[in-house]
């Protein structure tokens, strides 16, 4: 990942991707340039990937990795933020801030992904992942 000269910063960093139908599970990484490494490593062996999920946002990484049919499309539409915008907070290049939660976590809550954004912004902080307990939705 460029740095464009800036030191990189180092935070909790999620990814999973998608190859011929199949998911990933999702791993974590101290930097961005580590996941570059390991990408790298995927691209060596042939592994053709059809999409990279970056993030520093935990809740948001499992809600796409759980959601796979969300279209980006119905999120620019509902969160009124840019494409691109959505984009380069799945690809890495932008991080998950206040700013951002505040706006994605309703849209999420109406996909049925219970959040706020404190929850969303929670994994890029701590030094270990946790692991999320939901509890079972009542039909």
């Amino acid at each position: 990942m460029e740095t464009r000269g800036r030191k990189e910063r180092k935070g909790n960093y999620y990814f999973f991707y998608r190859s011929n139908g199949k998911t990933s599970s999702i791993e974590r990484y101290g930097s961005k340039s580590r996941i570059k490494e390991v990408l790298d490593r995927l691209n060596e062996r042939g592994i053709i990937l059809d999409k990279v999920f970056i993030s520093n946002s935990l809740d948001f990484i499992q809600f796409l990795n759980r959601k796979p049919g969300v279209v980006f499309s119905r999120l620019h539409k509902e969160t009124k933020l840019q494409a691109s915008t959505l984009i380069r907070l799945t690809d890495g290049t932008l991080n998950m801030t206040k700013h951002y939660a505040a706006i994605i976590s309703p849209v999420l809550n109406s996909y049925g992904w219970k959040t706020s954004p404190e929850y969303l912004l929670r994994g890029a902080a701590e030094k270990k992942p946790r692991t999320i307990k939901r509890k079972k939705e009542t039909v």
